[in-house]
C-alpha cells in the first residue's frame, strides 16, 4: 500500500508538470504508447491523450527539451492604430450612416479590425442606420431627464 501512487483526487497537476513527465519518459526512451500507459498508471484521469504525447515527443525531437510553451505574439496590430481610429471617428461624425463596407474600402483594412475600432475603441453601435455611442453622455442624460419630467 505504501508504494501506491496517490489517488487522482489528492494531486492536481498543471500542464507543465504533465509535460515534464512526458519529457522524463521521452528521455528514458519509452515509446509514445509506453509513455501513455505509464502516465495512465501513474496519474490516472489526468493523463493526456495519445495525440498530445505524440505532439510533445515531436516537439522534443525537433526543438529540444523545453516544456514551457512560448506563445508568439501573433500578427502585429497594424490596423487598429490611433490614426485609423481617428479617421473612423471623423467618418462617423461627418456621416453617421456610413457603412462598415465604406470604412473597409476607405482604410483598406479588414472587417474584424473595423469592428474592433467601432465597438472597442469608439464604443459605438449601429442603431436606426446610424452609429451612436454605447452609453449616453452626461448632457444626453440630463436632456432625457428634463424631457421625461415635462
Amino acid at each position: 500500500m505504501e508504494n501506491e501512487p496517490p489517488s487522482d483526487s489528492t494531486i492536481e497537476l498543471d500542464k507543465n508538470q504533465i509535460r515534464t513527465l512526458i519529457l522524463y519518459n521521452f528521455l528514458k526512451k519509452l515509446s509514445q504508447k509506453q509513455c501513455l500507459e505509464d502516465l495512465q498508471e501513474t496519474i490516472g484521469c489526468q493523463a493526456p491523450s495519445f495525440a498530445t504525447i505524440c505532439r510533445w515527443y515531436l516537439h522534443f525531437k525537433r526543438q529540444g527539451k523545453n516544456v514551457k510553451v512560448v506563445k508568439s505574439g501573433g500578427r502585429p496590430v497594424t490596423a487598429t492604430t490611433d490614426k485609423n481610429v481617428s479617421i473612423v471617428r471623423e467618418m462617423i461624425e461627418r456621416d453617421p450612416r456610413v457603412t462598415v463596407s465604406e470604412i473597409i474600402y476607405k482604410l483598406k483594412i479588414g472587417s474584424y479590425a473595423v469592428q474592433k475600432i467601432l465597438h472597442e475603441k469608439l464604443r459605438v453601435k449601429k442603431k436606426f442606420s446610424r452609429w451612436i455611442p454605447h452609453s449616453l453622455t452626461q448632457e444626453q442624460k440630463q436632456l432625457r431627464a428634463s424631457l421625461g419630467s415635462s
